[in-house]
């Protein structure tokens, strides 16, 4: 049989006589091997792992992330009227105490439950139209980034479709010759 990797499991689980608890973090187990000793750079194959839990580390495409696109939440009030964005962490915090819904899921939109109207200052909307993608922004009046939004034009789709549609024609002409 051809050599395979290991899945993709924290060794710690296969340890007789070690379990992990729900509050516990697998970090703080590592890896260990049958004898008990703490291993962290091979595995029981002998192959070098590099003792990455996940823990800790900020994913790329994180809401608060300025690249991922998104790095404000839509506010609405409790008639539906625009507010000023705020940050992910707020609309969490707002989200867990009760005071807010959530409307829409993309754009992630929350509705406050306690507020009707409010201050809502000048945001500007930038577009950069492109030969394939369009770019979108939200922008407030000192400068500063609300959203940011990349549309891909749909261009290329139809033309592959039109191309295979045309195939398709070719191939029923000639084949009954």
């Amino acid at each position: 049989m051809l050599p395979q990797s290991r899945a993709l499991e924290d060794s710690s689980a296969d340890t007789p006589g070690r379990a992990r608890f729900a509050s516990e973090p697998l970090a703080a187990i590592g890896p260990v091997d049958r004898s008990g000793s703490k291993r962290a750079d091979r595995d029981a194959g002998g192959q070098v792992v590099r003792g990455e839990t996940g823990f800790g580390r900020r994913h790329r495409g994180s809401a608060s992330d300025p690249e991922s696109g998104v790095s404000r939440v839509f506010v609405l009030d409790r008639g539906g009227s625009p507010l000023m964005p705020c940050h992910p962490a707020r609309a969490r915090r707002l989200l867990g105490r009760g005071r807010a819904v959530v409307v829409r899921l993309h754009p992630f939109t929350i509705r406050l439950r306690d507020r009707v109207g409010g201050d809502a200052q000048e945001i500007g909307l930038k577009v950069d139209p492109g030969a394939k993608t369009t770019g979108l922004a939200l922008v407030r009046e000192d400068g500063e980034v609300l959203f940011l939004a990349e549309i891909e034009h749909r261009g290329a789709r139809i033309r592959k479709a039109m191309q295979q549609r045309r195939n398709y024609r070719r191939r029923r002409r000639s084949a009954n010759l």
